[in-house]
């Protein structure tokens, strides 16, 4: 198995990307804020709420657990694969393992860390990058073989959280712009027609890009807290 193949097979699983780049949006098209303090008025608390029940939907308790299961299966096979103990990357694998071992036990009893998400992140693209520079054939196989156990069966219940977070999200805007206090409806508008249209699951996660850019001013006060991920990169 070729380096190439490998980049398509986890470029197809659920979104390994280490998260979503920002969309650009033209200032003509952001919402004005209202006046006031950011943080307190009905425009924050609609853009929290999205970004609150986006972050629990990339990060759900199903994928902690199963990721732990399919770690603890690399760990264990690393170590008791000979060609493996004496490549080059055994050290460094063992340690990028143990760190996400760690770090998933951190998050079993605070799931919503947002900066030991983004670590999690960073060091599973660590073993991937291992996985990926190693030159056996037959090793890069046997990870790719695990990781995609793992994430197959999350498809099924990754789609579904998406749905339900999808159509949350459009009773959400519904009624967000229902309220007669909001100002610049039209912006809204057009992205709801747009969302309620669009039947592809990667276009949809593009929209939600675009619905948060249209709200700068909180999406900085947001991202100061911790910079919204649209996806969980494992």
């Amino acid at each position: 198995m070729n380096k190439s193949f490998i980049i398509l097979v986890l470029a197809l699983t659920v979104q390994v990307t280490l998260g979503a780049p920002r969309t650009a949006v033209h200032t003509s098209n952001v919402i004005s804020p209202e006046s006031g303090d950011v943080n307190s008025n009905q425009r924050f608390d609609f853009v929290e709420d999205v970004y609150e029940n986006l972050q629990n939907t990339v990060w759900s308790k199903a994928i902690y657990e199963q990721a732990s299961e399919y770690l603890q299966g690399v760990k264990s096979w690393s170590q008791s694969n000979e060609k493996l103990k004496e490549s080059s990357i055994y050290g460094d694998l063992q340690k990028h393992l143990d760190n996400c071992l760690n770090l998933l036990k951190e998050l079993s009893a605070n799931p919503e860390d947002c900066k030991k998400q983004w670590s999690l992140k960073k060091e599973h693209d660590e073993i991937r990058q291992l996985f990926d520079s190693v030159d056996d054939a037959k090793l890069r196989r046997g990870w790719v073989e695990k990781y995609m156990n793992f994430v197959t069966p999350l498809r099924v219940e990754v789609t579904s959280a998406y749905e339900k977070f999808y159509s949350h999200l459009t009773s959400e805007v519904e009624s967000y712009l229902s309220s007669a206090n909001v100002s610049s409806k039209d912006e809204l508008r057009e992205w709801l027609g747009k969302f309620k249209r669009q039947t592809d699951h990667v276009k949809k996660q593009k929209l939600v890009m675009e619905l948060l850019a249209l709200f700068p001013n909180e999406r900085q006060v947001l991202d100061a807290k911790c910079e919204v991920q649209y996806s969980n990169g494992l």
